[in-house]
């Protein structure tokens, strides 16, 4: 948990500093829903150790943990690739206009 709240922070922290740069109310209601999904996941791990009576349910309860975390950061991978490409369209039509002022 203490690791989700510290990810949240640094994300705070980023999206504070670049706060001049894109849609900050877009950007601060994605963050929030994320959190959302971070603590449904946690307190659906925490009610699964919980209920587990032996070690084979806690390994289980891990893996199913572990795969909703992959989950979460192939999405967060997905949309920064994305952010990147958009980011580079940017600066090539920068560097188009540029060329053409010449």
């Amino acid at each position: 948990m203490k690791f989700y709240l510290f990810i949240s922070l640094i994300a705070l922290s980023l999206v504070a500093k670049a706060e001049g740069e894109g849609n900050f109310a877009a950007d601060k209601k994605m963050m929030l829903e994320n959190m959302s999904k971070q603590i449904e996941t946690m307190k659906s791990n925490m009610s699964c150790v919980e209920s587990a009576t032996d070690m084979p349910s806690i390994k289980k309860c891990h893996e199913t943990a572990k795969a909703e975390r992959e989950k979460m950061q192939a999405e967060k991978t997905k949309m920064q690739t994305e952010r990147i490409n958009e980011n580079i369209k940017k600066l090539e039509e920068k560097k188009k206009n540029l060329e053409l002022k010449k």
